[in-house]
C-alpha cells in the first residue's frame, strides 16, 4: 500500500486481537472492508488525510459558508422533488415560527450549525448522524440535537426483522471503557422516514437518522462510501509538499559558498599559532585553542559578514553566507565551491496544481475560488464570476435542498407531535442563497466595491503585460 504515513497519520487505530474480540462481542458491522481491522483502518486514514490537506479544509469552508450562510430563512415549505415557486413568509410570522421553535429547543443557528458538522461528516466518510432527544416533564417539552463523529457511530447485527439499531458511543472498540460506561443504542431512522423513538429514561426519548451521502455507490445496506476516496493519493501527495518543504527549511544549506584555502607552510608555523578568536555558543567573542586557518576564516567572516553582531545570546545561531575548508599545502590557488541546491521547483507546482485541481474537483468546487489557483480572464466575461454561477447551480443549490429537505422533514413531524398552531402548518426552512447576494453586491451599482469585477479585471491586465 502507498500510504505509509509517517508523523501525523496513524497506520492503525486499535490492537487488532482487542478490536476483533470487541466487533466479535457486540456484533459491530465494519463500515469498510469485511473485517474490524480494515474498517477503523481505514476511517482513521480518511480522517488523517482530510484534516492535514489545506486543500481539503479550505474548500470545506467555503462550500460550507456558501451553502448554510448566517441566517435562515422561513418560508412556505414545498414537496421534496417537485418544483414549486417558493412562497415568503411576512417578517411577523417567521419571528412567530422562530419564537415557538425556540420555545421546544430548536434554534435556528442551532440548525445551521449542525448542518455545517453534518456536511463535514459526509465529505470525509460518507455517514453523519443526527442524534434528538425528547424530554417530556408534564405539559412542557424540549428537543437537543447533536451529530456525534462518525467513528462514534455503528450499525449492529440486529435480530428484530425489519429494524435496525445503531450503537453510540465515543469508546467503540474498547470493551474495558465500554463496561464502565454503557453505549446507547438507538433505533435507526434514515433520512426522510419518521422518526423511530426508543424511550431511554423516564421521560426521555432518544433517535437517531443517519445521513448517508448521495453518491449512489455504496455495496453495502447499512454505509455509504464518500467521493473522497476517489482522490485519496491527491490528499496525500497535497499534505506532503508541505511536508517536504517544512523538511528542507528545516535542513536547508546556510553557506551558499564554500571556500577552499590551501594551507600553510607545515616548516613556518610556531608554537604560538594554535589560539584564535571566535564566538562562543552564547554569542560571546573569547579566546579558544585553534589553528591559524580558524582564526583566519573567523576574521575574514567577521569583516564580511554579521557574524560578529549576530544575537547568539538570544536563542539565535550566528549564521555566515560562506564556509572555508582547507587542502594542504602546495601550489594551488583558492577554489570557490557553489552550494547552490536546483531544486525541481516546476515539478512540485505542477504536482501542487494538479491535487488542488483533483480535490476540488471530487468536492463540486472551483480551485479558483480557495485562492490556490489564480483565475484566468476570458474576453468580454468575468471568470470568477461564471465560475460562482455554476457552482451554484451545480454544488451549493443541490446541498442547500438537500439539507432543508431533511430538516423540513423532522420539523414537520415535531410540529405534528407537539400540536404545533395551524399556522405553522406549512411552515418551513431554506437556506440563504450567499453567492447570489455576494454577485449582486459586486454587480454595477449594488452598493459593493465592485471586487470580483476588480479581480477579475486585474487578472486580466496582469496576463496581458506577462505577454
Amino acid at each position: 500500500m502507498i500510504f505509509n504515513l509517517p508523523e501525523g497519520i496513524p497506520n492503525q487505530v486499535f490492537d487488532t486481537k482487542e478490536l476483533m474480540s470487541f466487533y466479535s462481542r457486540y456484533q459491530v458491522i465494519p463500515q469498510f472492508g469485511t473485517t474490524d481491522k480494515s474498517s477503523a483502518t481505514f476511517l482513521s486514514l480518511l480522517r488523517s488525510l482530510t484534516d492535514l490537506s489545506p486543500t481539503f479544509t479550505a474548500a470545506m469552508r467555503d462550500l460550507k459558508a456558501y451553502t448554510f450562510g448566517l441566517n435562515i430563512e422561513i418560508t412556505q415549505s414545498v414537496i421534496p422533488g417537485l418544483k414549486m415557486e417558493i412562497q415568503p413568509v411576512a417578517e411577523a410570522d417567521q419571528v412567530a415560527f422562530a419564537t415557538w421553535l425556540a420555545g421546544v429547543g430548536i434554534s435556528l443557528q442551532r440548525i445551521t450549525a449542525l448542518s455545517k458538522r453534518l456536511k463535514h461528516h459526509l465529505a470525509v466518510s460518507g455517514n453523519a448522524y443526527l442524534k434528538i432527544k425528547r424530554v417530556r416533564v408534564g405539559a412542557a417539552v424540549k428537543y437537543k440535537m447533536d451529530v456525534p463523529f462518525y467513528t462514534h457511530c455503528a450499525y449492529l447485527v440486529s435480530q428484530d426483522p425489519g429494524e435496525n439499531f445503531l450503537i453510540v458511543s465515543p469508546y467503540i472498540g474498547d470493551a474495558q471503557k465500554l463496561s464502565e460506561r454503557p453505549p446507547l443504542i438507538l433505533r435507526a431512522t434514515q433520512a426522510a422516514e419518521q422518526i423511530r423513538w426508543l424511550k431511554t429514561g423516564n421521560g426521555v426519548e432518544e433517535a437517531i437518522i443517519h445521513v448517508k451521502a448521495d453518491t449512489d455507490e455504496e455495496e453495502s445496506p447499512y454505509y455509504a462510501r464518500p467521493d473522497i476516496i476517489h482522490c485519496l493519493p491527491a490528499l496525500f501527495t497535497d499534505y506532503q509538499l508541505d511536508n517536504l518543504n517544512s523538511k528542507i527549511s528545516a535542513a536547508e544549506l546556510v553557506s551558499k559558498k564554500l571556500l577552499a584555502f590551501q594551507a600553510p607552510d607545515p616548516n613556518s608555523l610556531d608554537s604560538g599559532d594554535d589560539e584564535r578568536v571566535e564566538v562562543g555558543d552564547s554569542g560571546v567573542l573569547g579566546r579558544r585553542r585553534g589553528s591559524p586557518f580558524q582564526a583566519a576564516m573567523l576574521q575574514l567572516k567577521e569583516i564580511s559578514t554579521n557574524l560578529a553582531s549576530s544575537p547568539g545570546g538570544m536563542g539565535i545561531a550566528p549564521s555566515a553566507a560562506f564556509a572555508g575548508i582547507q587542502y594542504p599545502y602546495g601550489d594551488k590557488p583558492p577554489l570557490a565551491i557553489d552550494l547552490e541546491m536546483n531544486r525541481d521547483t516546476k515539478h512540485q507546482a505542477w504536482q501542487l496544481e494538479t491535487c488542488v485541481r483533483r480535490i476540488c474537483s471530487i468536492l463540486g468546487w472551483a480551485p479558483e475560488l480557495v485562492s490556490m489557483i489564480s483565475a484566468k480572464a476570458t474576453l468580454g466575461g468575468n471568470m470568477l464570476r461564471d465560475i460562482l454561477i455554476q457552482k451554484e447551480i451545480s454544488t451549493i443549490a443541490p446541498d442547500q435542498f438537500f439539507f432543508a429537505d431533511l430538516w423540513n422533514s423532522i420539523i414537520a413531524e415535531i410540529k405534528t407531535d407537539e400540536a404545533a398552531p395551524a399556522a405553522f402548518e406549512s411552515y418551513g426552512i431554506r437556506f440563504p442563497r450567499v453567492i447570489t447576494e455576494l454577485l449582486d453586491l459586486a454587480a454595477p451599482g449594488g452598493g459593493a466595491d465592485n471586487s470580483l469585477v476588480t479581480l477579475n479585471d486585474q487578472t486580466a491586465q496582469n496576463q496581458q503585460e506577462d505577454e
